[in-house]
């Protein structure tokens, strides 16, 4: 009997390609070797975990499936003001309840598979919310330490697995140790779990709290590297090397930051200086009016000129309404997608970047405007938006690297076909040029969107086969 076809995908939260190397992750290096090394793989806008797995699990951008930031305000929801806080899971699971309607408005990969016939399962020492994105429906398959989703059946299985040790540094250990063997004890040794996810969220704590290429994120990477290296040994031991694919990935990079003030705090400066009551708020990089009424294209042309002249802005993107009748300003389908909801802002900040090296050397610089104080990301610079993914198993080529573009919204319509569905209605596309015995190569169409009459900053775009991906902002001398 055919044995059945099943896929893992490993995430390590914010691990930056360049960051992989011989000293530091040898699993990791020895599975390129084996796979196929997609190296110009990239995240969504922004480019930040809760925004990425809604993208990854649903093969779409935030335009089309509704989560657009980690902290979004949406009329109507009752809770904090309105405000729902995507990692904690209680607000997403009581936003139905109280609106009416999904937060996601796309089927997810757990949608798809259960509609098939298949299962979905994950573990994860990622946010409670972050790892409840992946199967908002089907939460009885998801393990993550911090909650039992109001399932009776994983408060069952946390009771067999017990909890996980206390953490004794900003480094998440403890959780993904327990993630792992959650995974290597309970996920992979049941055939019924087709696609499974494991979800280490180092060295992103590491990054936030130390900063790149600090002594404690080369630890990070190590114990990532040393996680991912029990996982391909326990593959082995169960005998699935013949009938699994992996496919190794992060959500995002990481950049290293220049602190400044947040940008609620220019937002207060502006209407202070200028003025004007209070009418702007703020979260992530995005800008909200809370004026009555829509803002008078005057007022968002205003702002737009004031935000463009500070030395920390880099790019203003404004909402499709609105961006036709601005001067200086980015439309937001360029960052999100088409956008088919009410949900976005009026505008969108992205800080100017550089790649002046951080204290320990390692290259990319942000003039930020959030609370993170060493490490970053969320904007638009190439550090942040480039991510790592490479696939290894019996479909995808050995010691290969495609460089075609490519990114997180391509992995659920990829792993459906390796499954063999047949499914549509995804923004990304599968990645055929991994794959043994397929040698087109696909066409790549580059796209570059200036900011200024004197194209002295903007967006570049790739394309192929009908899907987008932001390759990141640039700015000239």
């Amino acid at each position: 009997m055919e044995k059945r076809r099943r896929v893992l995908i490993i995430g390590a939260d914010g691990l930056r390609p360049d960051n992989i190397s011989a000293d530091h992750m040898p699993a990791y290096c020895e599975i390129l070797k084996k796979g196929t090394r997609f190296s110009s793989f990239h995240s969504s806008y922004p480019s930040a975990t809760r925004i990425s797995m809604s993208t990854l699990t649903t093969g779409a951008y935030p335009g089309r499936h509704g989560v657009f930031g980690n902290c979004m305000h949406i009329p109507g929801f009752p809770l904090d003001d309105g405000w729902v806080q995507t990692g904690n899971d209680r607000h997403l699971r009581a936003f139905h309840k109280e609106t009416g309607g999904p937060l996601l408005l796309l089927p997810t990969l757990g949608d798809r598979l259960k509609a098939n016939g298949k299962r979905f399962a994950a573990a994860a020492s990622s946010s409670p919310g972050a790892s409840f994105i992946w199967d908002f429906n089907n939460p009885e398959h998801i393990m993550n330490s911090a909650s039992t989703y109001g399932s009776p059946s994983l408060v069952e299985a946390h009771r067999r697995m017990g909890p996980p040790a206390e953490e004794t540094s900003a480094l998440k250990k403890e959780k993904t140790l327990w993630a792992v063997n959650v995974l290597t004890e309970m996920i992979l040794p049941d055939p019924d779990n087709e696609v499974m996810v494991l979800w280490i969220t180092e060295p992103d704590a590491a990054n936030h709290a130390y900063g790149l290429g600090s002594p404690e994120a080369i630890e990070a990477l190590k114990f990532v590297d040393q996680c991912v290296a029990d996982v391909v040994a326990s593959i082995k031991r169960l005998a699935l090397e013949d009938q699994l694919d992996l496919l190794l990935i992060s959500d995002h990079g990481h950049v290293s930051v220049e602190p400044r003030k947040h940008l609620g705090d220019w937002l207060k400066e502006y209407e202070k200086e200028n003025h004007l009551p209070k009418t702007w708020g703020t979260s992530d990089y995005y800008v909200y009016y809370f004026g009555q009424g829509r803002p008078e294209r005057s007022q968002l042309q205003h702002l737009a000129d004031w935000l463009n002249r500070q030395i920390w802005c880099g790019l203003v993107f404004a909402h499709p309404e609105y961006s036709n009748e601005l001067s200086g300003v980015i439309s937001m389908e360029e960052l999100l997608g088409p956008i088919e909801h009410n949900r976005i802002p009026v505008l969108a900040v992205n800080p100017v970047w550089s790649d002046s090296p951080n204290p320990f050397g390692v290259p990319g610089m942000l003039h930020n405007i959030s609370k993170d104080r060493r490490s970053t990301h969320g904007s638009t610079s190439p550090y942040e938006m480039k991510a790592f993914c490479v696939g290894y198993g019996p479909d995808f080529k050995e010691n290969a690297v495609s460089d075609i573009p490519c990114g997180i919204v391509d992995i659920a319509p990829t792993v459906c076909h390796l499954l063999g569905l047949s499914e549509n209605g995804f923004d990304g596309r599968v990645l055929y040029e991994g794959f043994k015995g397929v040698d087109d190569v696909p066409q790549c169409l580059e796209k570059v969107i200036f900011a200024d009459p004197e194209e002295t900053k903007g967006l570049r775009i790739f394309q192929v086969n009908g899907t987008r991906y932001i390759g990141g902002s640039f700015f000239k001398e």
